[in-house]
């Protein structure tokens, strides 16, 4: 994670007034969310080649569970995967990022 390059390019973005940013799974998380807390909503950041197409789904769950735990708290933040879903990726992969999206969802 090169997390100076993604806040810094991020912050490039605020001028422009983007409705939200999209961050992709190469960004660390937690710096993302501190620069853009209160200013733009964020989404994404899930891996969607090495977690949801070749990882488990207790990898998933993992996943899920540490990008919403940085995300969620004071709103400003959508979960979505973030890049794309593999048409490859395993039905139960695809099930165990809902479960676990709609476990975490609720304030």
């Amino acid at each position: 994670h090169n997390s100076e390059i993604s806040v810094d390019h991020v912050r490039s973005h605020f001028p422009l007034g983007y409705s939200y940013e999209n961050i992709g799974p190469d960004a660390d998380i937690i710096e993302i969310r501190k620069a853009t807390k209160g200013i733009v909503p964020i989404s994404g950041n899930i891996d969607p080649i090495k977690v949801l197409w070749k990882g488990t789904p207790e990898l998933v769950e993992q996943e899920v569970e540490r990008i919403m735990m940085a995300c969620k708290d004071g709103g400003g933040f959508i979960f979505s995967s973030g890049e794309m879903v593999p048409r490859q990726t395993p039905e139960e992969n695809i099930s165990a990022m809902v479960r676990t999206v709609k476990r975490l969802a609720e304030y």
